[in-house]
């Protein structure tokens, strides 16, 4: 039996669909328990018109269990609907008497069957389920109105009267119970479905914030890459404009002048110096200004810092850089066309070669430089530092060459002196000789 009301049901089948499909052919299966057993019956009392239409009656609800079982589950919904009010009352019609007036047992058995379509059609399917409601209706009313149109050509048997349509009673009333029952249980199955779904929508909603989340991190981490690719572009773009000055032919105090007024132009900055060490008469080391600017302006001054003194001679010592966004009242302000104000960010970094200080950049800005502007700043000063070293060695050998020569100009000054000498001594000599012989 199991079996018989399981067909149609598979996997993939949600509990509540499986409960309908169980009802279907539940209900399938008992019409036809009555209907085979009646049909004999009416074989053997009634006419044949009554038993035709209880074997067909009995033919559609074996469709619809098949129906059922090749997936077809709509179609098997609607013709289980809408057939059991429809046989009874063509069964009806055939029976009743027009002295006798109406079987109001099948009236009750009749009406029993309006609950079904409740019971089979979910809320996907609600325009089926008042479609077949109405259509039921509709045949229970004209059935209604049709009783007793025309006298039975037969006439029932006492058995039929007194026990076979009676018994209809208990079917109509052992079925309201049975469909009670039923709707009770597809109400609870709803229900029970229903929390389901609001779970898993809790789920799926916790699933979806998280995966949000997610989505917001990676958005996040991908913005900050092409940030951070940017940055490093920016760098890049910056440290080969400066290294495309350096290798110009330009002079030293021009290259110098160009290269100042490029990396205040690119951070953006408001004004910089550049100091590079040099030795005092008496051999001590400082910090000499060698070029500064200012607002699109170079500034003519022209100073000496010794080592320590300051921020300047600080950084020398420390080797480190200094970065200040809070700036020392004593610090020069930067003057414009609008008059004074002291900077807001300040950056002092050291020109290494080889863990010696060759020299001192010094920048200050209004606006606060970022990581982008520091490591800018920190690889030029690399770059500078190794160009700076390589053109006073450059200098420093052309200086050597120089003296090389004037020294072998020198050498071949006092070689001809001396070959002057050695001929004056030998004319003296052999003069000598001569006044001797005579």
């Amino acid at each position: 039996m199991t079996k018989l009301l399981n067909i149609g049901i598979n996997n993939n089948t949600s509990k509540l669909d499986s409960f309908r499909i169980q009802v279907s052919n539940g209900l399938a299966i008992a019409l036809l328990c009555i209907c085979i057993p009646y049909a004999l019956v009416s074989a053997i009392f009634l006419n044949s018109t009554t038993t035709l239409l209880l074997l067909s009656l009995s033919t559609i609800y074996i469709f619809t269990i098949l129906l059922n079982h090749f997936g077809k589950y709509l179609l098997a919904k609607i013709l289980i609907s809408i057939f059991p009010i429809l046989g009874l009352g063509f069964i009806h019609l055939n029976l009743v008497d027009p002295a006798a007036g109406q079987y109001y047992n099948f009236t009750l058995i009749q009406l029993s069957y309006f609950i079904v379509p409740w019971l089979l059609f979910d809320h996907n399917k609600k325009k089926w389920m008042y479609w077949t409601t109405l259509f039921n209706l509709l045949s229970f009313c004209a059935f209604l109105s049709l009783d007793g149109w025309k006298a039975p050509d037969l006439t029932i048997p006492p058995i039929i009267l007194n026990f076979v349509i009676p018994s209809l009673i208990v079917i109509a009333l052992i079925q309201i119970i049975l469909f009670s029952m039923a709707f009770a249980r597809g109400y609870s199955l709803l229900e029970t479905e229903s929390i389901e779904l609001l779970d898993d929508l809790r789920k799926n909603e916790c699933h979806l914030e998280k995966r949000a989340e997610e989505l917001e991190l990676a958005m996040r981490k991908a913005e900050k890459a092409q940030k951070l690719n940017q940055e490093h572009q920016w760098v890049i773009e910056g440290t080969s404009k400066i290294e495309k000055l350096l290798r110009s032919d330009l002079d030293v105090e021009n290259l110098i002048d160009q290269l100042i007024q490029n990396l205040v132009k690119y951070l953006n900055a408001n004004q910089a110096a550049l100091f590079f060490t040099t030795q005092s008469d008496e051999g001590e080391t400082l910090l000499e200004m060698k070029g500064c600017y200012a607002y699109d302006r170079k500034k003519y001054l022209h100073k000496k810092i010794n080592i320590g003194e300051g921020l300047t001679g600080q950084c020398y010592l420390e080797a480190e850089e200094i970065f200040l966004t809070d700036i020392p009242t004593d610090y020069p302000n930067i003057t414009s066309g609008l008059g004074d104000a002291p900077p807001r960010c300040l950056s002092i970094i050291p020109l290494k070669y080889s863990d010696t200080v060759e020299g001192i950049l010094e920048i200050a800005s209004f606006q606060p430089f970022g990581e982008k502007e520091r490591n800018f700043l920190k690889q030029i000063s690399n770059i500078i530092a190794n160009h700076y070293k390589n053109l006073m060695n450059n200098e420093q050998m052309k200086a050597l060459a120089q003296e090389a020569q004037k020294q072998a100009e020198l050498l071949r000054q006092q070689e001809e002196e001396l070959r002057q000498n050695l001929e004056e001594i030998e004319s003296i000599r052999e003069f000598q000789e001569a006044s001797s012989h005579n």
